[in-house]
């Protein structure tokens, strides 16, 4: 049986850090940042590494570990044993540092083999077995084994020490992969398309085609030979089933719903469309898949749960009906929520959209601050409609972030009927504009003469005194 403890190992690690600290502070602080709880097994070796970390915290200074070794509020035995330790600690120098937290390193992520490897096991013997709870637990638990990269990985450095060359000839020759198609020249013509690894927040308000935008988008970016994830909280995959199928075949949102009154020739269209749609996605490599969650889902567990299929896209619609969003607290939950979703995308290297909702001011609901953690950011008024016939409608893309974008506004066609969102042509764009200019001629305010003011309300045609 591999042992998989060693204190001896630990404390002197734990020491190094300590004993270190006056001569050699950078060392030091290195030893101290690689580590964390899950690095210490023994109960000693734990209670000394929070001495250190609590001490550290309130100082900003190592304790000398003589001065844990004499603690008082540690147990006995313990200070027994750290005082013990200087005739049997292993060297820790800037020369064997690494290989010694290697090993630290191997024993830690062998204890995690252990439990996953055990947890399996007494799960598999029980005469019931929830496969996919056991494999959700598995998944988590493996997460919590992979160790940070070496710190000099994640530096860029520009002058003395430089070795940002490679990284700046692959940007300038276009070898680095940082930007996905939309679909919606006005944005990809100024833009490249929707940045890889990053987080995006699509908004509107209440009513206002986010769910359409997703599946447009879903659609426009599998086109491009890409794996896409779409979360449709308030929808199952029928209803979003219905939906594409009106975007892809000569069917419309309500000869769907008509069901066994369709005519059998179009019925027969429409899924041959669609099968053939399906198949053409597959030879370019693209895909959509529509993840229903079997019970209610928090973004942690839900980004978890997806993170093993390696989507290139994922997008949530919408953040607001995830769990543990109730509460006083809401908006500093969703905050969290937005922060935990762009740090995974940024690890994961997959795109997330996440749906959100706008107040009437055009600002984030519940939660401004999501706005500040996001890398992109499109919104959009339903209230500035330029409607067109047959419920067809125009819509005005107002950018609110892009880093290292343009936040370029650009103009789509709506079809609630036909559940697709496309560019909108240059008429349709010069035709709204000039609707905006006449509504906001007309909604304006004007004096009586008697110092009382009025607005004209164009949408309501009366008067109304200010």
């Amino acid at each position: 049986m591999t042992k998989l403890i060693d204190t001896n190992l630990e404390l002197s690690y734990l020491k190094a850090i300590c004993d270190s600290y006056d001569s050699n502070s950078k060392l030091s602080l290195t030893l101290l940042s690689k580590i964390n709880q899950t690095f210490f097994f023994s109960k000693i070796a734990q209670e000394v590494y929070f001495k250190i970390k609590d001490n550290f915290a309130r100082t900003s200074r190592i304790t000398n570990f003589d001065s844990i070794a004499s603690d008082i509020s540690i147990e006995d035995a313990h200070r027994d044993i750290l005082k013990d330790l200087k005739n049997n600690a292993v060297e820790v120098n800037k020369n064997n540092y690494k290989d010694v937290f290697t090993n630290l390193d191997s024993l830690r992520k062998a204890r995690y083999l252990k439990t996953v490897a055990e947890n399996i096991a007494t799960s598999l013997d029980s005469n019931k077995v929830d496969i996919d709870k056991l494999f959700e637990q598995s998944v988590s638990t493996l997460s919590g084994i992979k160790s940070a990269k070496e710190d000099a990985e994640c530096f860029t450095v520009i002058g003395k020490g430089a070795n940002f060359n490679e990284k700046l000839a692959k940007l300038l020759s276009g070898n680095v992969l940082r930007f996905m198609p939309s679909g919606f020249n006005g944005w990809d013509s100024k833009n490249n398309g929707l940045p890889i690894g990053k987080l995006g927040i699509i908004a509107a308000t209440s009513g206002g085609g986010k769910s359409l935008m997703g599946i447009q988008l879903a659609l426009n970016v599998a086109n491009y030979g890409n794996k896409v994830c779409i979360v449709p909280l308030e929808m199952n995959d029928m209803d979003m089933l219905h939906r594409i199928t009106a975007n892809k075949t000569e069917l419309s949102m309500s000869d769907i719903a008509k069901g066994k009154s369709i005519d059998a020739s179009l019925r027969q269209k429409a899924y041959d469309s669609l099968i053939d749609y399906s198949k053409k996605l597959a030879d370019k490599d693209g895909a959509v898949h529509l993840f229903n969650p079997a019970e209610d889902i928090d973004m942690e567990t839900l980004l978890i749960k997806l993170q093993p299929y390696s989507f290139d896209m994922i997008i949530v619609d919408y953040i607001g009906l995830l769990k543990g969003f109730d509460g006083d607290n809401q908006w500093r939950k969703m905050s969290e929520a937005i922060r935990y979703a762009k740090i995974w995308a940024e690890k994961t290297g997959t795109t997330a959209l996440i749906m959100a909702q706008l107040n009437d001011d055009m600002m984030l609901k519940f939660s401004r601050s999501m706005k500040d953690h996001a890398d992109l950011m499109w919104t959009w008024n339903p209230g500035k409609i330029s409607q067109l016939e047959n419920g067809e409608a125009v819509i005005r893309i107002e950018p609110q972030k892009g880093r290292n974008q343009e936040q370029a506004v650009f103009y789509l066609h709506s079809s609630f009927k036909k559940m697709q969102m496309f560019d909108a042509t240059e008429q349709e764009i010069k035709d709204y504009e000039l609707k905006m200019k006449v509504q906001a001629a007309q909604n304006q305010t004007f004096n009586n003469g008697r110092g009382q003011k009025f607005m004209i309300d164009a949408g309501k045609s009366n008067i109304k005194a200010q």
